[in-house]
């Protein structure tokens, strides 16, 4: 026999051998042969075995199983692996029942299949080694509607055991159970596979959990946000709430998902002490508020550093300036954040050393939850409408005061269109003549009722043993009040978490933003035209064509062609598309030799890119002749004209870390060590071109060439920082930390670049000592207080450096020959030892839980001098020398207060609520500032308090008014007033130093700032059975508005009086609450206490109603959880200012900018 590819000629072919045929016969006899001793050997075996198992049964025989989301049919496939067991079962009984969940242990089968079986509504039985599995039949009951036993532990996010944990049956509160001092519990629930089990515990977050088919769980619970055992995260680190020796408030993103604001800063306002929010703005894409951590302590930036996941934002202008900005907190989907925490002390700022002076605000995204995929949806739409209006006066109430205000300035000359005659008033009156004397609404004239925006966002979240995820996708649609105006946002965020091996994890954080913003060439200041163009004015004529319209103020043109059709986008637009990509990844290595330590390396990349496209074009209105004919009339430029602009910016971070944590009996230490470099560079070119052969090409190739500009800058800057934190405490009651940075900046010249930012807290828990311990009312009561110096180092890049600029004008060449030669013009005298403002900050605080955790009380004292502030000395040097005085570090301003937060938690009945007020006083006054020599005592700065004037108030010193003058014997007989022309319905102002006579002598502080001295916050909610309403009041008082120009000024400015400037003085309303009709009169237009207006309001900054679709009516759609909810921001506000929203921060606060918007939403969300 030999192989063979290929069969002999005369045989078959067997597994490729050949064979005769007079083989094949042996082959046949000797196959029958070990058939029949294969089938005699299993028959023996079976009977061996069989008789082995009668003698071993099921409750007898072990197996050691576990199983993870899997199916009775994997649990058969187990048992008969390691047994000699067979089952015999009908494939419909078992089929569908999968995720079965049962611990890792050694267990008799009988017991492993009661474990599994039972809360099934199957059973078993056994014959030999046979086991049968059946339905189990219950007489009236049908199986598949047979109670379950639910076992199971439930354990603190430490793997402590949480004993008194209830655990409840959603939607039926009379099914409960709790946990033992060993955490473990049983509860018995309907075995439909569609139950939802409740666990709720004082201090931790409520969890839902779908049974489906476990019968045993395990259950991690997580800290609420604000109870004691709650990880806050700090700056390069986290810690249990209980431990912390310094001043935080924190926030869940949970709550801030409760407001529909399309900004996540308007969604602060009221919620954390020691935090101000002023929303300066509506427009769309630049509605963000500014915020303040404890009022204002510089006359420099004072805005709170941001740090995102670990990674401090940078907040620079294009060329690189450090600038008063919210970094990218404005534009962060709610959905992707976890909490956000706000250190404001130096106890828990130091680690930020010279850019923590203003605070800092913590933000962390979420992150993957350990799990099966979970997928979220969530929409909200949302109509929005100003919420203060100007109700201005209509075309006749104009006209006729227009009228008065002439006569006041005996100008009234109808001939020079300086007034109207009655026969002009009376065609007004009747509207008679509607394309000469119109009665225009100008604002329903140019905007529209109300704008609609959306958000929506995607998110999958998950994860197993070795790794998590968390993917966030989101879409924003924010339209404005015309036409040509929006924003737009699409953003994606991966995080990822992982382990590599028993040492090692990496984390991956991701993220991609796309903003786009439209507006129409003159900006969100078309907002403001409504209040300057005449209601006599038509926007469109009887013919249908629009109405050509000039305003012009002193040099400058105000308005030049049709409202409506710059913002309906015929006069060009600005388009701001911003590109945003950001990228931080960390490897975290526990060093295996030495228990507790742990090296971190973290790098981040972000990088910005702005691209600013700004076309105009000439477009066709019409102006009416006094014959009543129309003219067409070509607006704006002849040719059309673009600009462009591209900005871009990165950031690359690099950080490296050891941190230590050990205890030693009841000795906790942590212990921090790290160093971190950033560098930030970018760039900015612009280009323009004018002349454009045809308005249908908006690129600059077809702009001319003769007609072209170009600009570009560049900047590049740096710093090094080392880091150390030490924390100690003994057993939970005696708490030490100290911290410091070491940072490096080269905005400063080279031996005043490093500074050294120490803070050192402490803390000690008097509910751990022995005479408190026992008190039934103090569940929790804690001391603590910190002191430290932090820094601010956002200033101009360079300052230390001369700068010059090419002349031009007059004075810009000189002669060299007889050749005109462009100079070299010094510009700001350099300063070679100027360095870091120096926040010194000190704090005290109390924090106390009472009555079994239901009360919660946090209080804290701070007070914070910033010293070596920039600033500039007051006196001129002469023109001769070439140059500007630089800044030094010279002011010094003191910033003191107290904050006070409450909540309260509880169940009545049914119903859970909360209710959490706080209030912060804050009060600032200046120390030393450059003032300029013989300033008067009454007149100086010093002592008082420092607020950043507005656009309208350049200084905070001004008249004293004394009401209004009411008659020529009163002005007659009282200090000669500042202005000749003065007369009865004039401000009378006092004579402060009593010379007979008004002057500037007579100026003084006057006001209490624009910047708060109290902010408040209400917050309450309540749930009951799947319905649930929450609450957001928020304030200010002790805060004055200084108010002019379109807001209080009649005809000032072109602008239209509004219905409060009829109670005007006139001799017949000599109580009136405004001056006699002016334009530009200088007496009533000077600096003076009769502006100012209280500016205390108390607003229901938010309101939600939802409800949570039971579970019973979701199970068949494959639906966890969904909830429908109303919504609402703004919604009303109580203040004593007319016309202007109270929170505006702008130029006569609110009154020419964006008008601030109320919001009303509908929003889903659905968890599969």
């Amino acid at each position: 026999m030999k192989f063979s590819a290929k069969s002999a000629e005369g045989s078959k072919s067997y597994l490729c051998f050949s064979t005769s045929s007079n083989s094949r016969y042996i082959i046949r006899q000797i196959m029958r042969l070990s058939l029949i001793t294969a089938i005699l050997t299993t028959v023996t075996f079976q009977i061996l075995f069989a008789s082995n198992i009668k003698a071993q049964g099921s409750a007898q025989v072990e197996v050691t199983m576990e199983l993870k989301n899997e199916s009775v049919l994997s649990a058969i496939k187990k048992i008969e692996a390691q047994t000699g067991f067979r089952f015999i079962y009908r494939n419909s009984d078992i089929k569908d029942i999968k995720n079965l969940n049962i611990p890792l242990d050694t267990r008799s089968v009988k017991a492993t299949l009661n474990l599994i079986l039972e809360p099934l509504g199957l059973t078993f039985s056994e014959v030999n080694n046979k086991i049968l599995i059946s339905k189990i039949e219950r007489y009236g009951i049908p199986a598949e509607q047979a109670d379950v036993k639910i076992t199971g532990v439930v354990l603190d996010d430490e793997g402590k055991p949480l004993p008194g944990v209830t655990i409840m049956v959603k939607g039926d509160r009379n099914s409960s159970s709790a946990t033992d001092v060993n955490g473990h519990f049983n509860i018995t629930i309907p075995s439909d596979g569609n139950q939802v089990l409740v666990f709720s515990y004082i201090g931790f977050k409520t969890q839902e959990i779908a049974v489906g088919n476990s019968v045993s769980l395990k259950v991690t619970m997580v800290a609420a946000p604000g109870s004691l055992q709650e990880v806050v995260v700090l700056g390069y680190s986290e810690q249990k709430k209980a431990n912390i020796t310094g001043s935080v408030a924190t926030v869940s993103g949970v709550e801030l998902r409760q407001s529909p604001a399309a900004n996540i800063s308007n969604s602060l306002a009221g919620r954390l002490p020691g935090l101000i929010a002023f929303q300066g703005s509506g427009q769309p894409g630049r509605d963000d508020s500014r915020l303040l951590i404890r009022g204002l302590s510089t006359s420099g930036n004072s805005s709170p550093l941001i740090v995102i996941d670990g990674v401090p934002q940078e907040a620079v202008d294009a060329n690189g300036n450090g600038r008063s900005v919210n970094a990218n907190l404005p534009h962060m989907d709610p959905s992707d954040i976890e909490s956000i925490s706000i250190l404001k002390d130096a106890g828990t700022a130091a680690v930020y050393g010279a850019r923590a002076a203003n605070g800092v605000i913590l933000i962390t995204t979420r992150r993957g939850d350990k799990g099966k995929p979970s997928l979220n949806y969530t929409f909200n739409g949302a109509w929005q409408k100003p919420t203060q209006l100007a109700e201005l006066v209509n075309s006749y109430e104009y006209a006729t005061l227009l009228n008065e205000m002439y006569k006041n300035e005996n100008n009234f000359l109808p001939s020079a269109n300086r007034g109207y005659t009655d026969e002009q008033l009376e065609v007004i009156r009747t509207g008679s003549d509607p394309d000469r004397y119109a009665n225009t609404d100008w604002y329903s004239a140019l905007m529209k009722p109300s704008s609609f925006q959306q958000r929506q966002n995607i998110s999958v979240n998950g994860g197993g043993e070795k790794s998590k995820y968390f993917i966030s996708t989101g879409y924003l649609d924010q339209k404005g009040l015309f036409e040509s105006s929006g924003y737009k946002q699409y953003s994606l965020r991966t995080n990822l978490d992982a382990e590599i091996s028993k040492n090692l994890k990496v984390s991956l954080n991701l993220n991609g933003r796309i903003e786009k913003t439209k507006d129409p060439v003159a900006g969100g200041a078309i907002v403001s035209q409504y209040r300057m163009i005449s209601p006599l004015l038509p926007s469109r004529f009887s013919n249908g064509t629009y109405n050509y319209i000039s305003i012009v103020s002193g040099f400058s043109s105000l308005i030049n062609g049709s409202p409506y059709l710059i913002g309906q986008g015929d006069a060009g637009y600005v388009n701001t598309d911003l590109n945003v990509l950001e990228g931080v990844g960390s490897l975290i290595y526990n060093v295996p030799f030495i228990n507790g330590l742990t090296a971190k390396g973290t790098f981040s990349y972000n990088k910005y890119q702005t691209y600013i496209k700004n076309f105009t074009k000439p477009y066709v209105t019409s102006v009416r002749n006094d014959n009543g004919t129309y003219t067409t009339r070509a607006t704006g430029n002849t040719r059309a004209s673009l600009t462009e602009q591209f900005i871009q910016r990165q950031t690359v971070l690099a950080e490296a870390s050891l941190n230590y944590k050990k205890t030693f009996d009841k000795h906790n230490i942590d212990i921090l060590a790290l160093y971190t470099q950033t560098e930030n560079q970018g760039n900015r070119l612009l280009a323009s071109r004018g002349n454009f052969a045809s308005p249908q090409v908006d690129q600059l190739f077809a702009g001319d060439v003769n007609n072209d500009d170009n600009y570009g800058v560049g900047f590049r800057n740096a710093r090094q920082s080392v880091v150390g934190r030490a924390a100690y405490n003994y057993s939970g009651k005696y708490l030490f930390e100290f911290s410091f940075r070491y940072d490096g900046s080269d905005v400063f010249p080279k031996g005043d670049r490093f500074g050294f930012f120490p803070a050192v807290s402490a803390g000690w828990v008097l509910s751990e000592e022995a005479f408190l311990k026992d008190v039934p009312v103090i569940s929790f009561l804690k001391l603590r207080g910190s002191y430290g110096q932090l820094g601010n180092d956002r200033t101009g890049q360079f300052d230390y450096l001369n700068t010059y600029t090419l002349g031009s004008g007059l004075d810009g060449y000189y002669i060299f020959g007889s050749s005109e030669v462009q100079a070299l013009v010094p510009g700001v005298i350099p300063n070679a030892s100027f360095t870091w403002e120096k926040a010194n900050i000190s704090n005290i605080g109390l924090e106390a839980r009472l009555f079994d955790n239901k009360l919660g009380i946090e209080a804290d004292y701070f007070y914070k001098r910033t010293k070596n502030i920039l600033g500039t000395r007051s006196f001129s040097i002469p023109a001769t020398i070439g140059g500007t005085l630089p800044s030094e570090n010279l002011n010094i301003i003191d910033n003191s207060g107290f904050e006070l937060a409450i909540d309260y938690k509880n169940r009545l009945g049914a119903v859970d609520y909360f209710v959490k007020p706080n209030v912060t006083f804050n009060k600032n006054k200046v120390v030393y500032i450059p003032e300029a020599a013989g300033v008067l005592p009454y007149q100086s700065l010093i002592g008082h308090p420092f607020y950043l004037p507005a656009g309208n108030l350049v200084s905070p010193a001004g008249y004293i008014a004394e009401g209004l003058y009411q008659s020529t014997a009163e002005i007659a007989a009282g200090p000669t007033p500042l202005y000749a022309t003065v007369a009865p319905g004039d401000i009378k102002y006092k004579d402060v130093n009593g010379d007979g006579k008004i002057t500037a002598a007579d100026k003084t502080i006057i006001g209490k700032g624009d910047y708060p001295q109290i902010i408040y916050g209400l917050s309450m909610g309540a749930n009951y059975k799947g319905f649930d309403i929450s609450i957001l009041l928020q304030g200010a008082a002790k805060v004055q508005k200084y108010m002019t120009g379109l807001g209080e000024w009649a005809f000032a400015g072109n602008a239209v009086p509004s219905k409060k400037h009829l109670d005007r003085w006139t001799p017949g309303n000599t109580g009136a609450s405004y001056p006699r009709l002016f334009s530009s009169y200088s007496n009533n237009q000077e600096i003076s206490s009769y502006w100012l207006r209280d500016g205390s309001y108390l607003r229901l900054k938010n309101l939600e109603l939802g409800y949570n679709i039971p579970t019973s009516a979701l199970s068949r759609l494959n639906i966890s959880s969904a909830r429908f909810f109303v919504s609402g921001t703004n919604l009303f506000t109580i203040t004593s200012l007319k016309d202007v929203d109270p929170e505006a921060f702008a130029s006569s606060f609110g009154a020419e900018s964006y008008l601030i918007q109320k919001v009303f939403n509908l929003g889903l969300t659905v968890k599969f």
